[in-house]
């Protein structure tokens, strides 16, 4: 339950008030997450309007994106990789998007689309305090449980290639099954998928592009197996979209 609301000014002012321990305080950004917020625990809500980060920069072939700009800014941003866009598409509605930020998206840690393909690619993370810079995984699995503060900045490479699959009932239905695939450095290519029981991203493959083991069966084999109540549908679609992430990134390589 909110018990507080605050709106700061400053940088050092929304840091002072998220670093106290009682109440506890956490960053609102577009609203969009913590509205789907059901827990019991009193928190304090400091809004991070007022501080702007609303900036989009291209700086050295790595798109700056601060932590106020909604996600439909970056969705219709020229240099967002078409993945990325495809990514977004899946996060809502238009109205919705014109709500949600990027860092809150981000700070949520949901298997979301967006989420996956930003840890698909190594991004970074401008944490504050201190303009610290950590990854996508560090960041879920413990930075934000243990560190008070907020995201200021993500930072996509523009010059890794990536590509995404999904499949849905219909164009603008929810999609039941969603692949991406990243082309990093030494022609490293990884692999992840929606998981649909959990709706959480799992790692489906990592390894060189031009390896034995990059075979759609035998990787969605693998997953399935790892995962025995998988559905059917889920088992005889999955190396289908894998096919497609794989000769995207081949073909583009």
């Amino acid at each position: 339950m909110i018990i507080e609301y605050s709106r700061p000014e400053t940088m050092e002012e929304a840091l002072r008030l998220l670093q106290r321990q009682n109440p506890k305080s956490v960053p609102l950004g577009g609203g969009t997450s913590l509205a789907q917020s059901r827990g019991k625990t009193d928190f304090a809500v400091i809004d991070l309007q007022a501080l702007g980060m609303r900036e989009i920069i291209e700086r050295d072939g790595i798109l700056e994106i601060s932590a106020n700009v909604t996600l439909q800014q970056l969705h219709d941003h020229p240099l967002l990789p078409f993945a990325f866009r495809a990514a977004l598409e899946m996060e809502g509605n238009f109205n919705l998007r014109q709500a949600a930020t990027v860092g809150g998206s981000v700070a949520s840690g949901s298997g979301s689309a967006i989420n996956m393909m930003l840890q698909a690619v190594d991004v970074e993370i401008i944490w504050q305090p201190g303009n610290e810079i950590i990854t996508y995984p560090r960041f879920v699995q413990d930075f934000r449980q243990k560190k008070q503060g907020f995201i200021s900045q993500v930072r996509i490479p523009l010059q890794i290639r990536t590509s995404l699959e999904k499949v849905s009932r219909t164009p603008l239905s929810q999609s039941i099954l969603c692949v991406c695939g990243a082309l990093l450095q030494q022609n490293t290519i990884r692999m992840m998928m929606l998981n649909p029981s959990s709706n959480l991203a799992d790692t489906l493959f990592e390894g060189n592009l031009k390896s034995d083991q990059l075979e759609s069966r035998q990787i969605a084999s693998l997953w399935c197996n790892q995962h025995p109540k998988v559905d059917s549908y889920t088992a005889s679609i999955l190396p289908v979209l894998i096919d497609r992430v794989i000769s995207t990134l081949r073909k583009e390589g």
